[in-house]
């Protein structure tokens, strides 16, 4: 982690000092490198294969998340947005391994892609419920796999590593072939939630203890082209739209399901005399609000706000 001494005052700053769940910490952020992380006490290395197998699953998973066949469920139908980016670098030769694969949600969803695809998941649970699916998913480090894969991919996993550019180093070295594709999927800061609308509600939920950094695509490309990667694609989009948008700006509360924060649609009760034709004026309405939906995340995208970014590159 970064020295939050390194650098001048000028350079770095407390972005927020409250993390989800009450917990008082500060987020550090250093607006050269377009980076922040948690200051002070984390979770150290030592700890964290116990927190991700007990404490994560039950402090950060709520609702539905809890209960793994629903989860997983929910989750693989998100998928295809990760498959479309991953598929034009992918062949029906290539093996895949996900580091922090869950239940397996995705490997499930690629296995008709590639030749064989393998998991890394610290939560027993989770590694379980996707063995049982028949998914090949270890409780193991990089090192004990000893094995070399075409592609790895890393959705939601770099922000928890306590030192990102180490990590993605072991990557390389001990698991990539040459050649190979290396898929990373972050949270960033350049969500408009955080860094365009001010809701001191929102930046309570949303900075949390398993979240040791927050990236930008700046940063993030930095890291890796300092790592001797080729950047083949950057996509940063804005996932969320105007349904999640409204309810944290007007409710100032996370919506129930994970779910209902992307989609595009609405929920209406129609007034008892116009019920004959409520099915007719839902579709009319939902189509005009799904299309405001997309030019409100498009105008956001090209002003550089995204909450999901998602980076390919190769081993030189």
């Amino acid at each position: 982690m970064p020295n939050e001494s390194n650098g001048s005052t000028n350079e770095l700053r407390i972005l927020w000092e409250r993390l989800r769940n009450g917990i008082e910490r500060p987020v550090v952020y250093d607006k050269i490198a377009r980076i922040a992380w948690l200051g002070r006490e984390q979770i150290r290395d030592d700890q964290q294969s116990n927190f991700y197998d007990s404490k994560y699953r039950t402090e950060y998973y709520q609702g539905k998340k809890r209960d793994l066949a629903q989860n997983h469920d929910a989750m693989k139908s998100l998928q295809p947005y990760r498959i479309e980016r991953v598929m034009p670098f992918i062949s029906k030769e290539d093996s895949v391994l996900e580091i922090g694969c869950s239940s397996g949600y995705f490997l499930e969803t690629i296995l008709p892609l590639c030749s064989s695809v393998t998991g890394i998941e610290l939560n027993q649970e989770e590694a379980a419920y996707g063995r049982k699916r028949g998914l090949d998913i270890r409780d193991t480090t990089l090192e004990e796999l000893g094995q070399s894969y075409e592609h790895i991919c890393l959705f939601q996993v770099l922000e928890h590593q306590a030192d990102p550019k180490e990590f993605l180093s072991q990557i390389r070295s001990r698991s990539m072939k040459g050649s190979g594709y290396l898929h990373i999927e972050v949270p960033t800061l350049q969500n408009p939630l955080v860094s365009l609308y001010y809701i001191p509600e929102f930046r309570d939920f949303w900075f949390q203890e398993p979240h040791k950094f927050y990236f930008t695509s700046q940063s993030l490309e930095c890291m890796l082209v300092d790592l001797g990667f080729i950047i083949c694609q950057i996509d940063l989009k804005l996932r969320s739209g105007l349904s999640n948008h409204f309810n944290w700006i007007h409710k100032r509360q996370r919506m129930a399901d994970k779910l209902d924060c992307i989609s595009s649609g609405i929920d209406i009760e129609f007034a008892s005399d116009v019920q004959e034709h409520a099915e007719s004026l839902l579709a009319e309405i939902s189509e005009t609000f799904s299309d405001l939906d997309e030019r409100y995340k498009h105008k956001l995208e090209a002003l550089g706000f995204g909450d999901t970014l998602f980076v390919t590159c190769q081993v030189l």
